[in-house]
């Protein structure tokens, strides 16, 4: 009788596994020494503040695991062994913090965001609204009610963020530890692992770079970020350690499903993926020679100074519009040239007249800050001058140096970059539309001055 289907099935053990986890994680974010971020001002004229401690948090965990595991008390392979229950188990509880949130921003008065509202108070419709963009096409969205909910205190959008790049780490930890226990550690899996692992740690380091984000300053909390934090970054992020043919993950036979287009459903997608994934370099030596080790550690290289460099220039003009970029000052488009012959760049305040105006030198090469929600146009100097969208160029590398040191035998580990260039071309795409119909003539100059979107000299 196969019973290959009891895999999916949480058990109690991964329940205490994640319970656990997130239990730490809430302790640790609100009671551990924290670096105190203010974040962007709201439509309705709050302003949040966010305590940054992740990093710290992070190394207290790998910390206390490792004293757990010398003493025997714990196995470091554990979600390894129980990768499907952990699956199923988060995403259950995914679904059901989706809904919680349904209902509870449902009942509340604080409801305000920078997106039209897209409650109808039909759970059907809202959990799927369907909308015709500008190019005509239908995309699917998966929007919650409120922009920052909290609970006990903790802002959970932040919360979940930080708990699924918490949870790709210990997930490739895990399987880490079966590969040394097995004896199948390869310098694949040690390139791979490296790669991550500096990531993971560049991404607490700057975790106050995180409360700038479109994701936090605007995007509703519902079951499009639950899942995707919860389950599509910790799962799919560490595809490249699957097997389609090993037993560590799902079993020997696997279980194939035919993947549905990600745009359409990521819902049914998800889980047709899932389904084959096992420990790929557990089950699959890759041995590379050393060109190859030199290229991929480029690739990695290059998209990491890009994707850094980039969200950096980001960050700090959005806390400073008057500091350097590259040595220079920033140049605004779309802003009054005063008779100084400086920009000045106009911060219209949410709920009140109050203005603020930075005056800013002049520059050569610009680059489009949009704020998006609460600003007029501004061009700085930097990454944006070469391309709209440098960040998305430099994720794009660093995601497919996470799957080079797989090798060329399987698509299954290019699933991860192939699934980011389809997202990131579809969100630069709808930024497009959005900013074109909000800044229409002042947009149109920028993309003059800067024509290519994501890669320069082609697309």
């Amino acid at each position: 009788m196969d019973l290959d289907y009891l895999l999916v099935i949480p058990s109690w053990k991964s329940v205490g596994i994640l319970v656990t986890f997130f239990t730490y994680l809430a302790i640790a974010g609100s009671v551990l020494p924290a670096k105190l971020v203010p974040g962007v001002t709201l439509q309705d004229g709050s302003r949040l503040h966010y305590r940054c401690n992740g990093l710290f948090s992070m190394l207290l965990l790998v910390l206390l695991l490792g004293v757990g595991a010398k003493m025997e008390l714990l196995s470091l392979t554990v979600i390894s062994e129980r990768g499907l229950e952990l699956l199923s188990a988060t995403f259950i509880f995914s679904f059901l913090v989706a809904l919680a949130l349904y209902a509870a921003g449902s009942k509340s008065r604080n409801q305000s965001s920078s997106l039209k509202p897209c409650v109808t108070g039909n759970l059907i419709h809202d959990w799927y609204s369907r909308r015709l963009t500008r190019s005509k096409r239908f995309q699917f969205e998966w929007f919650g009610i409120q922009l920052n909910p909290s609970f006990l205190g903790i802002d959970l959008k932040f919360f979940f963020v930080r708990s699924g790049m918490m949870g790709w780490l210990f997930i490739n930890l895990s399987v880490l530890a079966k590969a040394i226990q097995g004896a199948t550690l390869s310098h694949s899996m040690i390139l791979y692992q490296i790669f991550c692992l500096i990531y993971i740690l560049d991404y607490f380091f700057y975790e106050e770079y995180m409360t700038s984000t479109w994701d936090i300053i605007a995007e509703r909390l519902g079951f499009m970020l639950v899942f995707g934090d919860l389950v599509w970054i910790p799962f799919t992020f560490s595809i490249q350690a699957s097997d389609c043919s090993g037993k560590s993950f799902a079993s020997n036979r696997g279980i194939l499903f035919v993947i549905e287009a990600v745009a359409w459903s990521l819902f049914r997608s998800s889980l047709a993926l899932f389904g084959m994934m096992g420990w790929w370099l557990l089950g699959n030596k890759v041995e590379l020679t050393t060109a190859a080790v030199i290229a991929n550690c480029f690739v990695f290289l290059l998209g990491y100074l890009v994707f850094r460099g980039a969200n950096k220039q980001k960050h700090v003009f959005k806390k400073n519009p008057k500091a350097l970029i590259w040595g220079k000052p920033p140049k605004v488009v779309g802003g009054k040239l005063l008779a100084s012959g400086y920009w000045r760049f106009e911060l219209t305040m949410f709920s009140s007249e109050e203005r603020c105006s930075y005056h800013l030198g002049h520059a050569s090469t610009p680059v489009l800050m949009d704020y998006d929600y609460n600003c007029i146009v501004a061009v700085v100097e930097g990454s944006g001058g070469v391309a709209r969208h440098c960040n998305y160029l430099g994720d794009l590398l660093l995601a497919l140096s996470f799957s080079l040191p797989c090798g060329i035998s399987s698509p299954v580990p290019y699933f991860y970059p192939i699934y980011l260039l389809i997202l990131l071309i579809w969100r630069e795409r709808r930024d497009e539309a959005r900013c074109a119909e909000k800044y229409k003539e002042v947009w149109m100059e920028y993309r003059r001055l800067v024509p290519w979107r994501i890669l320069p000299y082609f697309y």
